[in-house]
Protein backbone atom coordinates (compact mmCIF):
# COMPACT_ATOMS: atom_id res chain seq x y z
CA UNK A 1 0.00 0.00 0.00
CA UNK A 2 1.14 3.49 -0.77
CA UNK A 3 0.92 6.27 1.78
CA UNK A 4 0.46 9.90 0.93
CA UNK A 5 1.20 12.35 3.75
CA UNK A 6 -0.84 15.52 3.73
CA UNK A 7 -0.47 18.56 5.95
CA UNK A 8 -3.55 20.70 6.45
CA UNK A 9 -3.24 24.17 7.96
CA UNK A 10 -6.15 25.38 10.06
CA UNK A 11 -6.53 29.18 9.95
CA UNK A 12 -2.87 30.02 10.56
CA UNK A 13 -2.84 27.58 13.47
CA UNK A 14 -1.17 24.22 14.03
CA UNK A 15 -0.98 21.66 11.28
CA UNK A 16 -2.94 18.44 11.08
CA UNK A 17 -0.81 15.66 9.65
CA UNK A 18 -2.75 12.93 7.94
CA UNK A 19 -1.49 9.66 6.47
CA UNK A 20 -3.94 8.40 3.87
CA UNK A 21 -3.41 4.87 2.62
CA UNK A 22 -4.47 3.90 -0.85
CA UNK A 23 -6.04 0.48 -1.19
CA UNK A 24 -4.26 -2.52 -2.64
CA UNK A 25 -5.32 -3.10 -6.25
CA UNK A 26 -6.01 -6.82 -5.56
CA UNK A 27 -8.85 -6.02 -3.17
CA UNK A 28 -12.54 -5.74 -4.07
CA UNK A 29 -14.20 -2.34 -4.09
CA UNK A 30 -15.81 -3.03 -0.68
CA UNK A 31 -12.51 -4.14 0.83
CA UNK A 32 -10.76 -1.04 -0.52
CA UNK A 33 -13.23 1.27 1.14
CA UNK A 34 -12.88 -0.58 4.45
CA UNK A 35 -9.06 -0.66 4.47
CA UNK A 36 -8.46 3.12 4.58
CA UNK A 37 -6.50 4.41 7.57
CA UNK A 38 -6.06 7.96 8.78
CA UNK A 39 -3.56 9.03 11.42
CA UNK A 40 -3.88 12.56 12.75
CA UNK A 41 -1.46 14.38 14.99
CA UNK A 42 -2.61 17.70 16.34
CA UNK A 43 -0.08 19.97 18.03
CA UNK A 44 -2.04 22.85 19.56
CA UNK A 45 -0.59 25.65 21.61
CA UNK A 46 -2.02 26.28 25.11
CA UNK A 47 -4.81 28.57 23.88
CA UNK A 48 -5.91 26.15 21.16
CA UNK A 49 -5.75 23.25 23.62
CA UNK A 50 -8.05 25.11 26.01
CA UNK A 51 -10.48 25.79 23.14
CA UNK A 52 -10.42 22.14 22.08
CA UNK A 53 -11.05 20.99 25.65
CA UNK A 54 -13.99 23.40 25.90
CA UNK A 55 -15.44 22.08 22.61
CA UNK A 56 -15.02 18.48 23.78
CA UNK A 57 -16.69 19.32 27.08
CA UNK A 58 -19.63 20.97 25.32
CA UNK A 59 -19.95 18.02 22.93
CA UNK A 60 -20.09 15.52 25.80
CA UNK A 61 -22.57 17.74 27.65
CA UNK A 62 -24.82 17.78 24.58
CA UNK A 63 -24.77 13.96 24.37
CA UNK A 64 -25.39 13.55 28.10
CA UNK A 65 -28.18 16.13 28.26
CA UNK A 66 -30.16 14.84 25.29
CA UNK A 67 -29.65 11.25 26.43
CA UNK A 68 -30.84 12.14 29.97
CA UNK A 69 -34.01 13.83 28.70
CA UNK A 70 -34.80 10.93 26.37
CA UNK A 71 -34.12 8.41 29.13
CA UNK A 72 -36.48 10.28 31.47
CA UNK A 73 -39.15 10.28 28.77
CA UNK A 74 -38.66 6.54 28.27
CA UNK A 75 -38.93 5.65 31.96
CA UNK A 76 -41.97 7.89 32.48
CA UNK A 77 -43.69 5.96 29.64
CA UNK A 78 -44.28 9.17 27.72
CA UNK A 79 -42.61 7.85 24.58
CA UNK A 80 -39.28 9.21 23.44
CA UNK A 81 -39.69 12.29 21.28
CA UNK A 82 -36.63 12.02 19.00
CA UNK A 83 -37.61 14.91 16.72
CA UNK A 84 -38.62 17.25 19.53
CA UNK A 85 -35.51 16.67 21.62
CA UNK A 86 -33.33 16.88 18.49
CA UNK A 87 -34.73 20.32 17.65
CA UNK A 88 -34.57 21.55 21.26
CA UNK A 89 -30.93 20.60 21.79
CA UNK A 90 -29.81 21.54 18.29
CA UNK A 91 -31.09 25.07 18.85
CA UNK A 92 -29.43 25.19 22.27
CA UNK A 93 -25.98 24.00 21.10
CA UNK A 94 -25.60 24.99 17.43
CA UNK A 95 -24.00 28.34 18.23
CA UNK A 96 -21.78 26.88 20.94
CA UNK A 97 -20.15 23.98 19.08
CA UNK A 98 -21.20 24.61 15.50
CA UNK A 99 -24.24 23.32 13.68
CA UNK A 100 -22.49 20.41 11.92
CA UNK A 101 -21.02 19.11 15.19
CA UNK A 102 -24.35 19.41 17.00
CA UNK A 103 -26.10 17.59 14.13
CA UNK A 104 -23.59 14.73 14.16
CA UNK A 105 -23.86 14.24 17.92
CA UNK A 106 -27.65 14.32 17.82
CA UNK A 107 -27.76 11.98 14.81
CA UNK A 108 -25.53 9.46 16.61
CA UNK A 109 -27.76 9.67 19.68
CA UNK A 110 -30.81 9.09 17.45
CA UNK A 111 -29.05 6.01 16.02
CA UNK A 112 -28.39 4.68 19.52
CA UNK A 113 -32.02 5.11 20.58
CA UNK A 114 -33.33 3.63 17.33
CA UNK A 115 -31.08 0.62 17.80
CA UNK A 116 -32.32 0.24 21.37
CA UNK A 117 -35.95 0.30 20.21
CA UNK A 118 -35.21 -2.24 17.47
CA UNK A 119 -33.65 -4.55 20.06
CA UNK A 120 -36.67 -4.16 22.33
CA UNK A 121 -38.94 -5.02 19.41
CA UNK A 122 -36.82 -8.06 18.52
CA UNK A 123 -36.89 -9.18 22.17
CA UNK A 124 -40.66 -8.86 22.28
CA UNK A 125 -41.00 -10.90 19.06
CA UNK A 126 -38.47 -13.49 20.29
CA UNK A 127 -36.08 -12.66 17.45
CA UNK A 128 -32.97 -11.52 19.30
CA UNK A 129 -29.76 -12.56 17.52
CA UNK A 130 -28.15 -15.61 19.13
CA UNK A 131 -25.06 -13.67 20.25
CA UNK A 132 -27.21 -11.47 22.51
CA UNK A 133 -28.31 -12.73 25.88
CA UNK A 134 -30.91 -11.23 28.16
CA UNK A 135 -29.52 -10.30 31.56
CA UNK A 136 -32.08 -9.73 34.29
CA UNK A 137 -31.06 -7.28 36.97
CA UNK A 138 -30.06 -8.92 40.20
CA UNK A 139 -30.26 -12.50 38.94
CA UNK A 140 -27.10 -12.79 36.82
CA UNK A 141 -23.68 -11.24 36.83
CA UNK A 142 -23.41 -8.43 34.32
CA UNK A 143 -20.41 -7.62 32.17
CA UNK A 144 -19.39 -11.11 31.10
CA UNK A 145 -17.27 -11.04 27.99
CA UNK A 146 -19.25 -11.51 24.79
CA UNK A 147 -22.66 -10.92 26.35
CA UNK A 148 -24.85 -7.88 25.93
CA UNK A 149 -27.45 -7.15 28.56
CA UNK A 150 -30.83 -6.02 27.31
CA UNK A 151 -33.10 -4.89 30.11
Amino acid sequence: MESHPQAIALSDGPLLYSMLSTADSNLTKEERTIKRTSVVKLMPDKDDEAKLKALCSLASKLWNEVNYVRRQQFFKNKGVNLKGTYKEFYERYKNLIGSATAQQILNKNNEAWSSFFNLLKAKKEGKLPSFLTIVHRGTERRGRQGNFGLF
